[in-house]
């Protein structure tokens, strides 16, 4: 209480709070904040971003939005880092990792992973710019390699 590190809420009436700073944290502690759908998406944006990558085709099912993608990856990771996706769906890991200077793996067993996956990351690659583009100022670049397991 003396050094200020109990928050009371904005009227400071509400349950008292630890303060907690990340210069004080350990490396990989577990964030305790809420991120909502204005910061970080819903799978609702992440739908509407791969219609714009691959318009007239039905929506992957389950993409997770950019932000939400980025979020992880910027608390999880350092730049140069490599991300593992093992369920790597539409790709969106990927993508979200080239754009954010991350190697990344990811692993997929359905077809999708070379019609939408491999191609989301073609045009990631190329420069496309939705999703996370402008907030990390991204012009394409880099590359990856696709690989396919055959019986």
């Amino acid at each position: 209480m003396a050094q200020g590190n109990v928050w009371f809420g904005k009227d400071g009436l509400g349950v008292p709070r630890l303060k907690k700073f990340l210069t004080a944290s350990p490396r990989g502690l577990t964030p305790e904040t809420l991120w909502t759908a204005n910061d970080v998406g819903t799978n609702d944006h992440a739908k509407k971003h791969i219609q714009t990558l691959f318009p007239g085709e039905p929506p992957f099912d389950t993409p997770k939005p950019e932000a939400l993608v980025a979020r992880i990856i910027q608390v999880a990771s350092n730049p140069g880092d490599l991300v593992l996706d093992p369920y790597f769906g539409s790709g969106t890991t990927g993508a979200v990792a080239l754009k954010t200077n991350r190697r990344f793996i990811g692993i997929e067993a359905g077809e999708h992973a070379a019609t939408v996956a491999a191609a989301r990351l073609r045009q990631v690659v190329d420069g496309e710019q939705g999703g996370v583009s402008a907030l990390v100022d991204w012009q394409g670049g880099g590359g990856f390699d696709f690989f396919c397991l055959r019986q």
